[in-house]
């Protein structure tokens, strides 16, 4: 038993979908193709389930994509800042000083 989902490759990335399949690999395997539009994912399960259980992890993962997705945006928006705050944060150590 299993389940299929497919995204349009417009809205969510490869690598966003397969972040969002890895915290869900405790609970079986993802087969993943890929088209000139969607992200095609087929999951099939450790063990034997039941169908609400197969329900409620189709919608975990499509909740993880959307987390994922949204984690992508947030670091790619805020890499400067946090580039800045990181040169900040180690110029202020004494690191390469000799005494």
């Amino acid at each position: 038993m299993g389940f299929a989902v497919s995204f349009d490759r417009q809205v969510f990335s490869l690598d966003v979908v397969k972040r969002a399949a890895y915290c869900l690999t405790a609970e079986g395997s993802f087969d993943f193709s890929v088209t000139d539009t969607t992200i095609n994912c087929a999951f099939t399960f450790n063990a034997p389930t039941s169908e609400e259980k197969a329900a409620s992890l189709k919608e975990r993962f499509k909740t993880a994509v959307l987390d994922q997705d949204l984690r992508a945006q947030i670091a790619s928006e805020t890499t400067a800042l946090r580039n800045t705050i990181l040169a900040y944060a180690f110029s202020q150590t004494k690191l390469g000083d000799a005494d």
